[in-house]
Order: structure tokens, then sequence, then C-alpha cells
């Protein structure tokens, strides 16, 4: 598999905290969004009840618009495995921390077994998976 990943994307598994990195970089599209769900369950030593870690700060152009959140939420939803907690790191970009809250409830309406969260800080979301709530 480490031959089809995108040189944009970056994948660690950090057994002792139970939880999955993933660093996109460039370009963020309905696309490499939905690509990223499936690398992520197909990545060696993956465990559904790990939480992820979806760090977004380094991108560069953004591609999606509010029915392609509605159809990320909606397609990753038939193959993920995860049940964990998502945090989906956004940094200082406050229309793009607005985009990410937004699909995260729409993965919320869409009952998804795991619940997506969006921090502007790295601090705030790892305090957030590793929290009980």
């Amino acid at each position: 598999m480490a031959d089809s990943i995108p040189d944009n994307m970056t994948f660690a598994i950090d057994h002792e905290m139970r939880r999955i990195t993933y660093i996109k970089t460039g370009e963020i599209n309905k696309e490499n969004s939905i690509l990223s769900g499936r690398l992520i369950n197909e990545l060696e030593g993956f465990d559904p009840t790990y939480t992820t870690l979806v760090d977004l700060r380094k991108i560069t152009v953004v591609n999606l618009s509010a029915a392609d959140l509605s159809g990320i939420a909606k397609e990753i939803s038939t193959f993920d495995r995860r049940t964990g907690k998502i945090a989906l790191l956004i940094g200082d970009r406050t229309g793009r921390l607005v985009l990410a809250k937004l699909f995260a409830e729409v993965a919320r309406v869409l009952n998804t077994p795991y619940t997506y969260n969006a921090f502007r800080k790295l601090q705030s979301a790892e305090a957030w998976l590793d929290s009980d709530t």
C-alpha cells in the first residue's frame, strides 16, 4: 500500500497512544478526502478503536462545497470501520474552521459511528482526543 499513498498525504500509527495521525498538504477536495479515509482503513496495524488526528494546517487550496461535505461523509461512512474520535486540526483560518465544524455536524446528523470535532490548536485537539467525552 505504501506505493499507493500520494506524496501530499502522511500517515502514522502510534500504538502506545492508540492514535492514527494523518497529515494532508496541498489541495483538499472531495476525491482526496474520500481516498484518505480509505487509506487510513488500509494502514498496516490499523485499529478501528484508535482516535485519529487529521492535521490540515498545511492545506494550500480548499476545493470543497457544502454539497461535497455531505457526499464525503456519506461515502466514508460506507467503508470506514473507525469507532473512535476524529479531530480535525485546522489552524488559524476561520473560514476553514467553520467548514470543518460544518463537516463534523453533517457526520453527526448521518449518525456515523465516530465523532468529528474541529480545532485551531494542536493542544486542544489532543486534549479532546485524550478525554473521555
